[in-house]
């Protein structure tokens, strides 16, 4: 039987993530949001009028979605492309984000000052 780890939280399986576009990228938030997918390294694949700036990176023996699944919870950290101005509820600062840990929340307020 393989040795299967049972994850106390959803993001408890990173150990990473990857940034597309520098280490974190210059801008004063990004939306965080999980997706379930078939990887645990790979790409995050988003519908058009997304721009990617980042996904989580799970280690081998992160929790599947179920044990006849091989569907994994992974973090993707993005903007759509027509954003300007508007500060969506799921928006985070993206230099708070690290593995197993979510982003602060960001605030009209806070990106005005």
């Amino acid at each position: 039987m393989k040795n299967i780890i049972y994850a106390t939280s959803k993001i408890n399986g990173e150990i990473g993530i990857l940034w597309l576009t520098g280490c974190p990228p210059s801008l004063p938030w990004v939306r965080e949001s999980t997706v379930w997918v078939r990887s645990r390294v790979g790409p995050i694949k988003t519908g058009a009028g997304v721009v990617v700036y980042g996904w989580s990176i799970l280690a081998p023996n992160a929790q599947r979605r179920n044990l006849n699944r091989d569907t994994f919870l992974r973090r993707v950290f993005y903007r759509r492309a027509d954003e300007d101005g508007v500060i969506p509820p799921n928006a985070v600062d993206p230099r708070t984000l690290a593995p197993r840990t979510p982003g602060m929340r960001v605030t009209r307020s806070e990106e005005e000052s």
